[in-house]
């Protein structure tokens, strides 16, 4: 017998003091797009005005394509390809596992010594990276896009979904994504953030994963706030590709769980970023309104992909619509202090818990302590006080399928921890 609780959970972690970072990073944009160095040479919701998400993949006569290159993945041919398909001159590489992310002799990821000519400072690149494909920066067209989920490893969202975004401004946005039975609503308001979730107490951890993807954030990119020593570039071959990495927060040891990385390759084009244990790839791009938009992103966890998501729609919206942005029965959550008077601190608590499945013989308490995201999705468990072997490695497992709320830091969801015991 064995019994599983949460004892508390410690003051949230401070890398992501805000609301879920797709509705924080617009916001950080308004102010870092000024301030970019120019180009260097290389050395069951309301209806917001727009039908909810399909459930399954559009054919070309159910939207009206502004790009012919936009196809669906039900036309891909063998390895993915799919016909008349423009080459790209990079290939993807396969990523290693989160736990080899520091730079490592090995046949995945390998240092070069020798001249960089990708070598420059990382604030720069990173903006310069985010300015050729943020679509939703300062300066940005109004558009709709429709995307399809499909190869999900979770069973029960393995029919995959579809997703759909209404764009206008960095204050006025909805998208929708359904998988399966489970329909997520996001959408910002003026000051005003927007969460529901239709079908289950929580969003899947790989849906929210994927709605990540789709919003690739960057760090806070200010002159003030950005530290470049933090921040380290190293040349290395991925999977026999060469590539930039600039990251942060990796070791010998690990990535720590506020760690980051971005890779781009000879010409300076992003194929893959990391953060909380997702390893996320970018490709098939293709220009739209002065951006360049990857149509093909891939998630990863430990190397084994969990999702993909094919871009097969992307057309310019009208500047002004109809629209209701304000989610009809859910909580408005302030994108900024302005006017909040609620508790500073709200902790996490469990909304599923897991118990470890045929444990091994053992007696006494487990202690566990678990980081969460700002979803309250578990990203790593680390064991705090252990009675064996086989049973803690037993109780590690369970703990990371547990989900909770998020911890709320003035009103904000935010990063936590939280400490997890088994009793047997």
């Amino acid at each position: 017998m064995n019994k599983g609780k949460l004892t508390f959970a410690t003051l949230a972690l401070l890398a992501c003091l805000a609301i879920p970072c797709y509705a924080q990073q617009t916001t950080q944009q308004q102010d870092d797009e000024e301030e970019a160095p120019p180009p260097k040479p290389r050395p069951a919701p309301k209806d917001a005005g727009f039908g909810a998400p399909e459930t399954v993949a559009p054919t070309p006569s159910s939207h009206q394509q502004q790009d012919t290159t936009f196809n669906a993945p039900e036309t891909a041919g063998p390895n993915g390809s799919r016909p008349g398909e423009r080459q790209t001159n990079f290939t993807t590489p396969e990523m290693v596992s989160p736990d080899e992310l520091p730079a490592k002799r090995g046949a995945s990821e390998t240092s070069s010594s020798g001249a960089n000519p990708l070598m420059g400072a990382a604030r720069a690149r990173l903006i310069q990276v985010r300015n050729a494909t943020d679509i939703r920066g300062k300066s940005a067209q109004p558009f709709r896009m429709h995307a399809v989920f499909s190869g999900m490893s979770d069973s029960a969202l393995a029919s995959g979904g579809t997703y759909t975004e209404l764009w206008l401004s960095n204050t006025r946005w909805r998208r929708e994504a359904v998988v399966g039975q489970v329909h997520v609503i996001e959408s910002r308001d003026g000051n005003k953030f927007y969460r529901q979730i239709v079908g289950r107490e929580y969003a899947p951890r790989v849906l929210d994963d994927l709605l990540d993807a789709l919003y690739l954030t960057f760090p806070v990119l200010g002159v003030s706030s950005f530290v470049e020593a933090d921040w380290q570039q190293g040349t290395v071959l991925y999977a026999g590709t060469s590539a930039l990495r600039i990251s942060t927060g990796l070791s010998a040891g690990g990535p720590s769980a506020d760690a980051r990385a971005f890779w781009l390759n000879t010409d300076s084009v992003l194929i893959a970023a990391y953060r909380a244990g997702t390893v996320v790839e970018y490709a098939d791009y293709d220009a739209w309104n002065g951006k360049q938009v990857a149509r093909h992103i891939n998630v990863k966890e430990n190397g084994v992909k969990v999702a993909g998501i094919w871009i097969d729609q992307l057309d310019t919206a009208p500047a002004e619509t109809g629209s209701q942005f304000a989610l009809d029965g859910a909580t408005a959550i302030p994108v900024n202090d302005g006017g909040y008077d609620g508790p500073y601190f709200v902790a996490p608590h469990p909304v599923h818990q897991v118990s470890p499945k045929d444990p091994p013989a053992g007696t006494g308490t487990i202690t566990i302590t678990v980081n969460l995201d700002q979803h309250g999705h578990v990203r790593n468990a680390k064991l705090k006080q252990g009675i064996n072997d086989a049973l803690d490695a037993a109780a590690l497992k369970a703990a990371t399928q547990w989900e909770f709320s998020p911890a709320l830091t003035k009103g904000r969801p935010t990063p936590s921890e939280a400490t997890v015991e088994f009793t047997f």
